[in-house]
């Protein structure tokens, strides 16, 4: 029978979560794993060792006899040897613990982090269940980090019952019943567990939530229109309101929990109790040595100790597993986008262009398709701009060609061959692009141009040439430091730039590859003013001839008319679906949508 589906992709492998608990368990630090596991047992089992003694000790004394003499020596080396071990293992084994935890943690935000940036499109950061499980794992990183000591502790617990129940057993086989008693905190602790675990899920939007309202507040590029609008206020309100309903869901979960194990802890002792009057009452017959008192009394404490133990760890195993089958579920449908995304090599050159197809597209959770039934071809060595209001699906569209997004429907070819054949890594080398919502990288200048093209990153001349096609020599001139300058007012010795000043670093990091089968700008200029915009386009088109010779495209989303026109093909969306296409003369003499909003616009210069 198949796996059953998640909310986000096929349900992974069973067994994929335990693999990946045993990685991240031993994977960080085998060796030093190993030796945890021996100098826990050791701690673990040592106390035990010491109880051995006492039993011995006092059978000794009361005995009197030669045989009793021998008994007091070895209850005496294991009294003296059990608590030597007890005392001397934690030194050693702390700084080791905590070795092993400060690498598990590195591991799992390594992973998590190569996981999530890896993907090769970004459907998943706009999926509300995915982003909701990405932001319980990241919250659960630091517990799951621990999870060597975890895994080694689960071991040695198991060891430790094992030893309990044998101490037990050679007091009266009758007393073996109550560990069973001890399964009682371990069901209670389980259930409990679980009520807490699925309110941690339950409120994971509202910690995503507080997260982004915590940027906001905190964030310098918000500093100004917070302070604007009175958000300051609302802010640490609505901030309030969601942490005190998380815990609200906590308590309720943890109250429920409480209740449970209180219980449990009740029937456990009244067990106990009756076994200690059951032992005294043999010894006062004559019918057990005095030494089995001690040994029960002093096993009610550690029995306790051990249910208690057990119980958490069935808890704290119960949430890990939990916890890997959520990363379990991300790893899957990581592979299996990477799967998708594997394929041959683009063409060296376009000779017809890229194709669409019947193309939709339709996000997560959305009522209505963004895009449908595109169908258009964007011929080798063209300017194209698409042209519609906000919504029309231009970006969309754009996401597409740069394989960001898969279509929903219809397909997408270059030259030949289906776009979805080709590796989307590859594609990617052959592609650029700059966006309105472009990132402010703050990193050395030189590297926040020079990461449009990572190969090239340290070549000063590949970056400055970029900066001049992107207008954003200027930039760099007035910079005390050049291309060596950090920016970011937030680190030390940062310089801050203003909006049109990233925008422009943006857009030469977009030009980094100077012979992109595919160039895609959407808004990218939405800072500048229109002279400066159509400025960067005639300079940009002139620079552009290079990627001409390999049959390169050029798209343009733009909402400034002024710069469309040049385009050599226009492309008019609205709602989803191409209504024009042309270039501007063709367009204004259909007297259409475009000639409409071009003369609206015109209209708003004169």
């Amino acid at each position: 029978m198949p796996e059953t589906d998640t909310m986000y992709g096929p349900a992974p492998s069973r067994l994929l979560p335990l693999r990946l608990w045993l990685a991240a368990g031993f994977g960080p630090s085998p060796k030093l794993t190993c030796v945890q596991l021996v100098l826990t047992a050791i701690r673990a089992l040592a106390p035990l060792v010491t109880l051995v003694g006492v039993k011995l000790v006092i059978d000794a004394v009361i005995g009197g006899d030669t045989a009793g003499l021998v008994s007091m020596q070895v209850g005496a080396g294991l009294l003296i040897g059990g608590f030597a071990l007890t005392v001397l293992a934690s030194p050693v084994l702390d700084p080791i613990e905590a070795t092993v935890n400060d690498r598990g943690q590195v591991y799992i935000h390594r992973e998590l982090m190569s996981l999530v940036s890896g993907i090769p499109g970004v459907a998943h950061h706009e999926n509300p269940t995915l982003a909701d499980r990405v932001a319980y794992l990241r919250s659960r990183i630091g517990d799951m980090g621990l999870i060597s000591t975890g895994l080694v502790a689960t071991m040695v617990t198991v060891l430790e019952v094992v030893a309990t129940f044998g101490l037990l057993a050679s007091v009266r086989q009758e007393f073996l019943v109550l560990p069973v008693l001890g399964l009682l905190r371990v069901w209670s602790g389980t259930v409990a567990g679980r009520w807490e675990q699925d309110a941690r899920q339950r409120v994971a939007v509202h910690r995503r939530m507080r997260a982004s309202l915590k940027s906001i507040a905190t964030a310098p590029r918000h500093g100004v229109e917070v302070r604007t609008s009175g958000l300051s206020e609302l802010l640490p309100d609505h901030h309030r309101s969601l942490l005190a309903t998380e815990r609200k869901e906590m308590v309720e979960a943890s109250s429920r929990g409480l209740v449970v194990e209180l219980a449990a802890r009740l029937a456990f002792g009244l067990g106990y109790g009756a076994a200690i009057v059951y032992i005294v009452l043999l010894v006062r017959n004559g019918l057990a040595p005095s030494g089995d008192i001690a040994l029960i009394v002093l096993l009610a404490a550690r029995v306790d100790q051990t249910a208690g133990t057990v119980a958490g760890h069935v808890r704290g195993t119960a949430r890990t597993w939990r916890d890997f089958k959520a990363y379990a579920e991300l790893v899957t449908y990581a592979k299996q986008n990477l799967e998708r995304a594997t394929g041959g090599e683009p063409p060296v050159v376009l000779r017809t262009g890229i194709t669409l197809a019947g193309v939709g597209f339709k996000y997560p959770q959305a009522e209505a398709p963004a895009l449908r039934d595109v169908d258009l071809h964007l011929p080798a060595g063209s300017s194209v701009a698409l042209v519609g209001e906000n919504g029309a699906g231009k970006s969309t569209l754009v996401k597409l060609l740069l394989r960001l997004y898969e279509p929903t429907t219809g397909s997408i070819r270059v030259d030949t061959a289906e776009l979805a054949d080709i590796d989307a890594d590859m594609w990617r080398t052959r592609t650029s692009a700059g966006f309105q919502d472009f990132d402010r990288f703050e990193f050395r200048a030189s590297d926040t141009v020079g990461v449009g093209d990572l190969p090239r990153r340290g070549d000063v001349g590949a970056i400055r040439q970029a900066l001049r096609r992107g207008d954003a020599t200027d930039v760099v001139a007035h910079l005390e430091a050049g291309l060596d300058t950090q920016l970011g007012a937030a680190w030390t010795g940062g310089v801050d730039l203003s909006v049109g000043q990233w925008q422009r670093l943006a857009l030469a990091r977009s030009f980094m590859r100077p012979t992109p089968l595919l160039l895609v700008l959407d808004e990218p200029t939405a800072a500048l003013d229109a002279e400066a915009e159509h400025t960067l386009f005639e300079r940009f088109a002139r620079a552009s001839e290079a990627a001409r010779e390999v049959g390169g495209v050029t798209v343009l989303v733009s909402h400034r008319f002024s710069t469309v026109r040049m385009a050599d093909l226009i492309v008019v969306l609205d709602k989803g679906r191409i209504v024009e296409v042309g270039d501007h003369n063709q367009l204004m003499a259909a007297t259409g949508l475009y000639a409409e909003l071009f003369t609206l616009q015109a209209r708003a210069y004169t």
